[in-house]
């Protein structure tokens, strides 16, 4: 029937019908689907399976969103699988994940002012399949359509899928695309190998080689 624990008061007001109790000792609730027993100030609080999941479930989705307003994505994902393993039906955790792939994909910089649409998409980069870049199109519209997802930052993420498919469905403006990402992946490639420092008499910037950094 589930373990007893100690709880506070607001647990207990959240579920006022499953408290019960007489004065010779305590009753079990009226609901005996339950997969929580309670204790609280000699009452027993009675919660079910349903409730229980149902509680912890819309918690960690709030959090979820919350650090998914803050573009913290890591604790947005973190709560969301969370939410996602008491209720892997609840359409929620999927839509929230999709959110957060799609917008910190946004934030890798490699394709300079525009975004990466083959991230954003989830496929390889410069990939020849359509097919694979069709279905996931379609599916991350099903998941992000505003009509369905009422989360935070939801309706930027279909924006953004709405352009990728803009882009990499016509054959010039993907090519044009694919130059351009190029282009930045080298660039980051170097830059990551390279640093900036300034002259402390002349103020003029020299960029040198990572070997040099301790020098």
């Amino acid at each position: 029937m589930g373990d007893i624990e100690e709880v506070d008061e607001s647990i207990a007001k959240r579920f006022p019908s499953s408290i019960s109790a007489n004065p010779q000792g305590i009753q079990p609730a009226n609901n005996r689907k339950c997969g929580l027993k309670i204790r609280y100030r000699g009452f027993r609080v009675e919660i079910t399976d349903v409730e229980r999941r149902e509680s912890r479930t819309q918690l960690y989705l709030k959090a979820a969103e919350f650090f998914l307003q803050a573009k913290n994505i890591e604790d947005c994902r973190k709560n969301a699988c969370r939410a996602q393993a008491l209720d892997p039906i609840h359409p929620g955790p999927t839509q929230l994940l999709a959110i957060a792939a799609v917008i910190s994909a946004t934030e890798d910089g490699a394709s300079g002012q525009r975004p990466d649409y083959y991230s954003i998409l989830g496929v390889l980069r410069f990939t020849g399949d359509f097919d694979l870049i069709k279905t996931r199109v379609e599916k991350l519209y099903d998941i992000l359509s505003p009509r369905e997802n009422h989360f935070a930052l939801a309706e930027e993420a279909y924006r953004l899928v709405v352009d990728a498919e803009l882009v990499l469905f016509v054959p010039a403006k993907r090519a044009l695309f694919d130059e351009e990402l190029k282009i930045n992946l080298k660039f980051k490639s170097e830059s990551e190998h390279n640093f900036w420092t300034m002259c402390p008499y002349c103020y003029y910037v020299y960029e040198y080689p990572m070997v040099f950094i301790d020098w």
